[in-house]
């Protein structure tokens, strides 16, 4: 455990960390990013769906006078 801590106090050490530290935050930006925009264009798609079923709905029905 004495060896990690020296080796993490080296600027190797530091220089690797900080380039896991990126790669992870990376990682989690894409994930976030691609489930953003899946749960986005799937709302657009059903409220797109949404009116135009409203569209065939007043099409469709006897309009009051």
């Amino acid at each position: 455990m004495n060896s990690f801590v020296d080796y993490i106090n080296t600027s190797k050490g530091i220089n690797t960390t900080l380039l896991v530290i990126i790669f992870i935050g990376a990682i989690n930006f894409l994930l976030l990013n691609f489930l953003i925009r899946k749960r986005f264009s799937k709302a657009v798609a059903e409220n797109k769906k949404r009116e135009l079923q409203q569209e065939k709905i007043e099409r469709l029905s006897p309009k009051k006078l």
